[in-house]
């Protein structure tokens, strides 16, 4: 045993006061060391050599805590440099390692040195030589560069008029009022094109749908009482249709739909249309009674749609498929119609219900209206198949980089329907999604491309839509999510099953499952760790983490690849990432591409809320 003795100093105002001394017995015990890790602002950098690299031949590192002296090495100064100040300068073509070390510890940067290939010409891979948009309209430019491969892809971009159509810098444009801009867009070595954006009045995009065949439900013009179409109307307003709720349909602003005033009635007030066709419903029109009497209608409501025939006709409420496209605002100053844009994605509607709602409420007790309407587009029957959704991403499928399109549930007599796209190498492919699927893969879509689509039908004779090009394209990136559907996740330093799921909720495709690590019965310490089979060697160019959603636990998130599923066998680090103090759920980590091995480790080493972790889904990704 050894006596070991630790005077406290404390020093106050200028006095000397030895406030304690402790005296502590007991046997040796290993102390913990602690070491000084430095830090870098980028993980990996890409630099050139050759004839017009300029600037992109070198590049400032920078290292944290500033005025800390760190000893910086190149593994290779045959393919890159590096002075004691951060600066690398490539040499030739390869790739190297730069380690910046303390006296303790040290962090590594991954550094490639590739050929320069100068841009000798880009252009708009459009098919007119203007963009025509509408109001709130978003739209990307896809550019097509001359190489193909050349080194600098970048464009920088800027609108004559950015409160028309504004433009990002990767080239997404978004429209804001009717008028044209012209964008200009120059790359880095100063080639300059230019391509012109008009972009249409409010609503001018859509037809304002006949109204001539729509119904109310249960109808009855001699009666004031609610039916399973509207809540009530007043027939003592005088002659059809004066005070009906078909005068919201008559286009005639002098005559108006009342709600019944005696007896008297009070909010919520609604009403049911039947268009008899199925419509994609761009946006509303709304007009208040005339004069004066009508200011004191409703100021707000609420819009919902059904696509489906009802279950129940007779129940307004529980009888429809309701979808809540929204509640609207309504000036009830003007006299004149007032349009009102429905938000995107549109909705598709058979059946629209108006709710005014008692909060909705004006300064009386009664909704007066003279007339509604909608603007879209009618969509009737032998219709297109409609698009559902498009991933945002590619993803392994069947071994190939595809994108998913999600598709309506097929129409009675359908066929098929048949996806026309552009491949990566520049030729056309066309696809058949049966009506038995939703689903359908594209495999090697060009990024950033569009799409067609139609259906065919066989009812006694065949019935071909016409093509329909689908305003959303590919996403346009240039890595794809590996496909995990055989991964298994085989072991963890510690969770916490009851809360999240446990370990294997890291790969279930479910961002509202999750990894949590032990709290239960007692805390784990950090760091926390999984380990992943992935059934064969793998290497990445991207991992994307996601931490339990709204939540901060998790820090630094270390990557590793290796031969071995023992958490103490032999790994190599190809990524490292922090997550900031705040709900950020993402965390994108870039990876050395070099490095395979058919285990995956997941290394949370540190946390904001230590020692707690809590991850709900990792997504490897390998380049186009």
């Amino acid at each position: 045993m050894k006596d070991m003795k630790k005077v406290i100093k404390i020093q106050f105002n200028g006095f000397l006061i030895f406030a304690l001394t402790i005296a502590i017995f007991g046997c040796k015990y290993e102390q913990f060391k602690t070491t000084e890790k430095p830090f870098v602002d980028k993980t990996s950098v890409e630099l050139f050599v050759g004839d017009g690299a300029g600037d992109r031949n070198t590049i400032q590192l920078k290292s944290s805590p500033e005025g800390k002296q760190y000893v910086w090495k190149s593994f290779d100064t045959s393919i890159a440099t590096v002075s004691q100040n951060g600066v690398i300068t490539a040499v030739k073509e390869g790739f190297t390692t730069i380690s910046v070390a303390s006296e303790n510890d040290a962090t590594h940067v991954s550094v490639w040195v590739r050929a320069w290939i100068p841009l000798i010409d880009f252009s708009f891979d459009l098919e007119e030589d203007e963009i025509i948009q509408d109001w709130m309209d978003r739209f990307k430019i896809p550019v097509i560069y001359n190489p193909t491969n050349a080194s600098a892809q970048e464009i920088q971009w800027t609108s004559s008029d950015p409160g028309i159509t504004s433009v990002s810098e990767n080239g997404w444009i978004s429209s804001y009022q009717a008028g044209k801009a012209t964008l200009t867009a120059t790359s880095y070595n100063g080639i300059v094109k230019t391509i012109d954006v008009i972009v249409r009045a409010p609503l001018s995009f859509a037809n304002f749908i006949s109204r001539k065949d729509w119904t109310f439900p249960g109808y009855d013009d001699g009666s004031q009482n609610a039916t399973n179409g509207y809540s009530s109307q007043a027939t003592n307003e005088g002659g059809s249709p004066n005070g009906r709720v078909i005068a919201l349909l008559d286009n005639n602003s002098g005559t108006f739909w009342h709600t019944a005033w005696s007896p008297a009635t009070d909010y919520p007030n609604w009403f049911i249309i039947d268009m008899q066709e199925k419509a994609e419903i761009y946006g509303i029109m709304l007009q208040r009674r005339q004069g004066n009497n009508g200011l004191s209608t409703a100021k707000g409501f609420t819009f919902y749609t059904c696509e489906t025939e009802p279950t129940d006709e007779n129940d307004p409420v529980n009888g429809y498929n309701w979808v809540d496209c929204g509640h609207f605002s309504f000036n009830i100053t003007p006299e004149e119609q007032q349009k009102i844009h429905v938000k995107q994605p549109f909705p598709i509607a058979r059946y629209v219900k108006v709710y005014f709602g008692a909060n909705d409420k004006g300064t009386g007790n009664y909704c007066q209206f003279a007339e509604f309407g909608l603007f879209g587009k009618v969509m009737y029957s032998f219709s297109n198949r409609r698009v559902t959704d498009v991933k945002n991403y590619f993803q392994e499928y069947n071994g190939q980089p595809s994108v998913m399109i999600s598709f309506s549930t097929a129409a009675p007599g359908l066929v098929r329907t048949e996806i026309r796209y552009q491949k990566s190498d520049g030729t056309m492919e066309t696809i058949n999604l049966s009506p038995a699927d939703d689903v359908i893969a594209c495999p090697f879509a060009k990024p950033g491309t569009t799409f067609d689509y139609r259906t065919i039908y066989n009812m006694d004779t065949e019935i071909i839509t016409d093509w329909d090009t689908h305003d959303v394209p590919f996403p346009n990136v240039d890595v794809y999510r590996v496909d995990r559907s055989t991964w298994e996740v085989l072991s963890v330093s510690d969770q916490t099953a009851s809360d999240g799921g446990g370990m294997h909720m890291l790969i279930d495709d479910n961002l509202g499952t999750y990894w949590h690590s032990m709290w239960h019965d007692g805390n784990g310490p950090c760091p926390h760790w999984a380990i992943i089979d992935m059934k064969r060697a793998n290497s990445f160019s991207q991992v994307d983490v996601y931490r339990r959603p709204g939540n901060t636990d998790a820090k630094t998130v270390e990557i590793y690849l290796g031969d071995t599923s023992s958490a103490s066998g032999e790994w190599t680090k190809i990524g490292e990432g922090e997550y900031p103090n705040s709900q950020q759920d993402l965390l994108s980590i870039e990876t050395t591409k070099i490095t395979e091995g058919r285990y995956f480790k997941l290394v949370i080493v540190d946390s904001h809320r230590d020692p707690f972790s809590s991850i709900a889904e990792i997504y490897p990704y390998k380049d186009l």
